[in-house]
């Protein structure tokens, strides 16, 4: 005797289910709106500092063309723009950096809950895969895009293979050529800025050409990693959409 009434005739119970039921989804929205707002503003600031590289290659110019009223002084004014510049700029970064992922974190929580196919990449490369040297060149892409997949409402609940199975979208590809295009352009300003012994109004003028460079990939990616966000929010909340 096990003391467990046995079921009425007739009754009988249903086999365990084999799949999730999809839970609430843990809130972005206000995330997506600060990571979005600071992943404006550094894109911003670098416009300013590429202006601000110009503005020096002009006074460099004007200094070696021996134009009335230019001297050292004037070079040293230059310069010091670089320093205002430089440490909002690393603030809103790391902090635009930091909300952005916890947003993708949480992103990806939900895109688990509502989407039973396999991502990729385990959850812990979504903070990992931009640490890690040499995988962070394509792993970052396989976390968003298996995250905008997840979330898109065409993809069914119980989908049962691989999101890398299904199509993805071309702005998640033009996003990440974008950051690389980013990550390249900065690393060939920083070692042009890398001051040789001697420096000339056509050095500076190509540390400005390669800040221009940086500041329109950082403007391309800004704005297209603003799209991915809002679009897989709203996918999340269709019930709360953004304003």
């Amino acid at each position: 005797m096990t003391g467990t009434m046995p079921p009425e005739p007739g009754d009988h119970p249903s086999p365990p289910s084999t799949t999730t039921r999809p839970t609430a989804p843990r809130p972005v929205r206000r995330l997506f709106v600060a990571a979005a707002t600071l992943v404006g503003i550094v894109a911003l600031i670098d416009v300013i500092y590429s202006i601000a590289s110009w503005n020096s290659y002009r006074v460099w110019a004007d200094y070696y063309d021996n134009v009335a009223g230019v001297d050292v002084g004037d070079l040293e004014a230059a310069d010091k723009i670089f320093a205002v510049i430089t440490v909002p700029y690393i603030i809103a970064f790391i902090a635009a950096a930091v909300l952005f992922i916890v947003w993708l974190w949480m992103a990806r929580a939900n895109a688990e809950q509502r989407c039973l196919a396999t991502h990729r990449r385990a959850r812990g490369w979504v903070i990992g895969s931009w640490f890690v040297p040499v995988v962070n060149l394509w792993f970052p892409y396989q976390v968003v895009r298996d995250v905008w997949r997840a979330s898109d409402p065409t993809t069914p609940h119980d989908h049962r293979g691989g999101l890398a199975q299904l199509g993805g979208s071309a702005i998640i590809g033009w996003w990440w050529f974008s950051v690389l295009a980013m990550g390249f352009a900065n690393r060939l300003s920083f070692s042009l800025e890398r001051v040789p012994e001697y420096l000339d109004d056509e050095h500076v003028r190509r540390i400005a050409l390669a800040d221009t460079l940086a500041a329109a990939c950082t403007l391309a990616a800004a704005t297209l990693i603003i799209v991915i966000m809002r679009r897989v929010t709203t996918w999340q909340h269709p019930a709360a959409p953004i304003t």
